[in-house]
């Protein structure tokens, strides 16, 4: 089970600009993940809250890929970057099998949290939407790198 950091060549230490690949076995273990997130890297860049934040999303993601995708994939790619508005953004690319309704699944997910409904599962989309001030969704097929990509603005917890 590894972590692979790969820091862009043109920003310095400090920069908050990075991305790390996951291998399948961590992919399907969240709680692992979760704690080599915790104790690596991510944990000098942010305050604790902040990176609870911020694995909550990681984690919620591939919670959802591996609970819903048919194909799982084994192959993912989790960027921290900023863009020319200095805005920070978290990008979650993998090659599992694609949502097939995103905008219809989140609107149902907010929809169980504002209406308090009791379910076991559905409030992750919702939950995500409640962390991140914008969430946007790519599915493979339309992407560049024929990944699917979920991007946050994360700004508010740089």
């Amino acid at each position: 089970m590894s972590v692979t950091y790969v820091t862009p060549k043109d920003h310095g230490k400090d920069s908050h600009d990075f991305a790390f690949t996951v291998d399948r076995s961590l992919m399907s273990n969240s709680a692992a993940l979760r704690h080599q997130l915790r104790h690596g890297k991510l944990n000098k860049m942010f305050a604790r809250h902040n990176l609870d934040t911020l694995l909550l999303l990681i984690t919620e993601v591939i919670t959802n890929i591996n609970r819903h995708a048919h194909d799982k994939g084994n192959h993912m790619v989790i960027r921290i970057f900023h863009d020319t508005n200095d805005l920070f953004f978290l990008d979650i690319a993998d090659n599992s099998t694609p949502f097939s309704d995103f905008t219809s699944h989140s609107q149902q997910s907010q929809k169980r949290l504002e209406n308090k409904t009791m379910r076991e599962n559905g409030y992750g989309l919702g939950i995500m939407q409640q962390l991140s001030p914008s969430v946007s969704y790519t599915p493979s097929n339309k992407s560049d790198d024929n990944l699917n990509h979920m991007i946050f603005d994360i700004t508010h917890i740089v």
